[in-house]
């Protein structure tokens, strides 16, 4: 159970970085498609001109935010899901060692 929710885990975060890959090179062929200065503003400066992008051009960048959003959600839930498989085995570690411990 618990290397199933550990490949469980790596599976999501693999495929969250592959959807936040996607929405960037989306956001970056929504951005070109509008012009080429938009392009190289969200190539180069991404921390300003994604967010002006965003509100400026919302029908543009609308489905690659999203999907960027979605693959942010997946990696939360992806740490998460590791983070209590750790739990779980550490656990049942514990379990263990106070189970051989009575029996000897």
């Amino acid at each position: 159970m618990i290397t199933v929710m550990h490949g469980l885990a790596v599976v999501m975060m693999f495929g969250s970085a592959a959807g936040l890959l996607i929405g960037y090179v989306w956001m970056l062929v929504a951005a070109y498609r509008v012009s080429l200065g938009w392009f190289l503003g969200v190539l180069l400066f991404s921390g300003v001109c994604v967010p002006l992008f965003l509100i400026m051009r919302w029908d543009e960048a609308k489905a690659p935010f999203l999907t960027t959003v979605a693959s942010v959600v997946v990696m939360f839930a992806g740490l998460t899901v590791g983070d209590r498989a750790d739990h779980m085995e550490q656990l049942r570690q514990e379990r263990e060692a106070i189970m051989n411990g009575q029996e000897g």
